[in-house]
């Protein structure tokens, strides 16, 4: 596992990510299921693309993608997507952040964008607590799951996973009809 800070104006982000949101609210959601949120409805886009043109979202990725470059190498692909929850989202009952894995991508990893308070704790018993500007990458077979430290208003992080030789397949949600697939974004 490796951590790294981010380095960005955090109310500026968190202002584009409202525009992200509503992004995703107007093109994405229609395709979902009911009580579908952007986190499950990830295979439908790519948070990359859809952030492409806002100035800070852009600083963000050339440092992700720095960091993950650095780290892993390439050639490498990245597929990216946002959470969003209130503090009554993260129960244990929460499909979107409740105990998972990324088994189809070789790594997986997350940008804590919020400052509220959260964990991500691993089945193995390691706890990270999530702090606004870190961002960690791990082997994306580890289970992991979001735990709620009671907080008001909306928590936002950027989760994404790292893919060597990706397989489109593996993005497929039987339940969005739309038959749209993630452009996954390679670093070069």
């Amino acid at each position: 596992m490796v951590n790294f800070t981010i380095d960005l104006d955090f109310n500026e982000l968190l202002r584009e990510t409202q525009k992200v949101y509503q992004i995703w609210q107007m093109a994405i959601k229609p395709m979902a299921p009911p009580g579908y949120d952007p986190t499950l409805s990830k295979n439908a886009y790519n948070l990359i693309l859809l952030s492409s043109y806002l100035p800070t979202y852009y600083s963000l990725w050339q440092q992700v993608l720095s960091n993950v470059k650095g780290e892993i190498g390439s050639p490498t692909f990245v597929h990216a997507w946002l959470n969003v929850h209130r503090s009554e989202d993260l129960c244990d009952e929460n499909e979107s952040l409740n105990w998972h894995n990324h088994s189809y991508a070789d790594y997986h990893g997350f940008v804590h964008i919020s400052d509220k308070k959260t964990d991500t704790v691993f089945r193995d018993g390691q706890v990270i607590p999530n702090k606004q500007g870190q961002m960690c990458m791990f082997e994306a077979a580890r289970e992991h799951r979001v735990e709620n430290r009671q907080f008001s208003g909306i928590r936002a992080s950027i989760g994404f996973d790292i893919l060597h030789n990706p397989n489109p397949a593996v993005f497929v949600q039987q339940v969005i009809d739309s038959g749209a697939l993630p452009q996954l974004v390679p670093i070069l």
